[in-house]
C-alpha cells in the first residue's frame, strides 16, 4: 500500500558559536502525523554531505521511473554492508541488497525498448529523450 501522500524532508541548519544552543523550529513539524516523524541531528565542522539521507530517500521514493529506478542502484551497486557501516550508515545485508540489484535490473531490463531506447515507464512504449 502507497502512502496517501509521498515523504517530505525538511532541513534546517545554523552555525553555532560556542555556548550558543539550537532548536528546531516548531512551525516546521506542524502539519505533520507525530508518529511519522524522524529527525537525525548532524554536527560537522564541515559542509554536511548526509549520505545516510540521501540513501534512505532513494530507497523512499514510491514511484518507479527509469530515472529512479536507475539512481536507486547506485548505492548497492558501489557499496557494501561494511563500507556503510564504517560511515555510521545502518543498511542492508549484502545478500538483501544483492536481490535488490537483481529486482532493480529486472525492472530496467523491462523497460527497454525493441530498438534499444528505453521507455520512461514500464509499459509506456515512449523513448527516453534524456
Amino acid at each position: 500500500m502507497r502512502p496517501a501522500y509521498p515523504a517530505q524532508t525538511v532541513n534546517s541548519g545554523a552555525v553555532l558559536q560556542p555556548g550558543e544552543s539550537w532548536q528546531p523550529p516548531a512551525a516546521q513539524s506542524q502539519g505533520f502525523a507525530p508518529q511519522t516523524l524522524q529527525g537525525q541531528l548532524l554536527l560537522s565542522g564541515k559542509p554536511p554531505l548526509n549520505l545516510a539521507r540521501y540513501i534512505r530517500e532513494l530507497k523512499a521514493y514510491p514511484y518507479g521511473c527509469l530515472e529512479q529506478t536507475a539512481s536507486g542502484l547506485f548505492p548497492s551497486l558501489y557499496t557494501s554492508a561494511a563500507q556503510l557501516k564504517a560511515l555510521g550508515i545502518s543498511g542492508d545485508s549484502d545478500e538483501k541488497r544483492r536481490a535488490a540489484i537483481d529486482v532493480g535490473i529486472s525492472r530496467l531490463l523491462q523497460m527497454q525498448l525493441e530498438n534499444g531506447g528505453f521507455a520512461l515507464w514500464i509499459e509506456r512504449g515512449r523513448k527516453s529523450t534524456g
